[in-house]
């Protein structure tokens, strides 16, 4: 009711049965004081996948350059690898 949206429509997003878009994703973030990442983790891990593939075929693409914009973009995706990692408990 808060997202103008059906309990089925909520129901199916927890299971992976249908992808959020990111408005209804970030209103079950506002309800359920819960990121996007931990309300959908296995749709989240999908598209962390992704992102990291392309992620390292950007950056074997921009080894050896030392221009300003791909130094600063190799920067970010060492920071996004970073982030993504696996945390030690």
């Amino acid at each position: 009711m808060l997202l103008s949206v059906s309990q089925s429509v909520v129901s199916r997003c927890e299971t992976g049965a249908y992808t959020p878009e990111i408005e209804l994703a970030l209103g079950l973030q506002v309800i359920f004081g819960r990121a996007p990442r931990a309300l959908f983790p296995d749709l989240y891990q999908k598209v962390e996948e992704l992102v990291m593939r392309q992620a390292t075929k950007l950056d074997k693409t921009l080894q050896g350059r030392t221009d300003r914009a791909s130094v600063t973009t190799r920067e970010l995706l060492a920071a996004m690898i970073e982030r993504s990692a696996p945390r030690e408990a």
